[in-house]
């Protein structure tokens, strides 16, 4: 085994951690409105990781009936009910986020679209508006790319050096680095994925498989992005991978 393989091994996400949080999936599942609560994020795409006394958030998507709540309605009922529940949830720009169990989670209220099973109407409470996503799509996406390792070892890298990129964007960037490369070769594609990471990321515009309007790129400004790039090219120069990941 390379030390990238001893790496994958020693931050392997908390096996447990869906179980903890069954008996929140059962609560929810039985709130007014709600069709259906699943799991979605980095345990359903296969890309969790645990590293330090955390582990990758777990996310829990909960599917309003179209003839509920209005977007913001669901938005706030998943929130009340947190609150009655008496676990101090904290507003996010699309979720809320809790800790249960002592597991983070994250709660991702949401409308199905009238006459579909996967495409749903999000509250985006930042800007008080909404966008459309298909987590279904993004799950496979993810999960069938062939990338999962390098996927892993880049949310690594970015918990270890605390690199400010939010998860999904990182995923759609690896894809997009190492789409024409061999499988298999993990230490090449993870230098690889890093060069691409470091001369693309200030340009590089990013979309939302499942929503053209959805230009995942901008949730990062051009001095976050700049800072990123500038993390990735100093891991790409090392000389060792335990300088950069251990």
């Amino acid at each position: 085994m390379t030390l990238l393989d001893d790496v994958l091994v020693k931050y392997k996400a908390h096996i447990n951690a869906p179980q903890l949080v069954s008996p929140l999936v059962t609560k929810l599942r039985y709130r007014t409105g709600v069709e259906s609560v699943t799991f979605s994020g980095s345990y359903a795409k296969g890309t969790a990781v645990r590293v330090g006394s955390s582990g990758s958030d777990i996310d829990l998507f909960i599917s309003f009936s179209p003839s509920s709540y209005t977007l913001r309605g669901a938005y706030e009922d998943i929130y009340e009910f947190a609150s009655s529940n008496n676990l101090a949830p904290r507003r996010q720009n699309v979720s809320i986020g809790i800790n249960f169990n002592g597991i983070k989670v994250d709660l991702v209220p949401a409308r199905r679209q009238e006459g579909y099973t996967n495409w749903h109407s999000l509250y985006v409470s930042k800007a008080s508006t909404w966008t459309q996503t298909n987590v279904a799509q993004h799950i496979q996406t993810v999960s069938n790319s062939n990338r999962i390792s390098e996927i892993k070892l880049g949310k690594i890298w970015k918990r270890l050096h605390n690199i400010d990129i939010p998860a999904f964007y990182l995923e759609l960037i690896f894809i997009q680095a190492l789409k024409y490369k061999q499988q298999g070769n993990l230490s090449a594609n993870f230098q690889a994925a890093l060069d691409y990471l470091a001369s693309e990321i200030t340009t590089l515009k990013i979309v939302d498989p499942s929503n053209s309007n959805n230009i995942i790129s901008d949730t990062l400004t051009p001095t976050q992005k700049f800072s990123v790039a500038s993390a990735a090219k100093h891991a790409a120069k090392a000389t060792y991978w335990s300088d950069v990941i251990w």
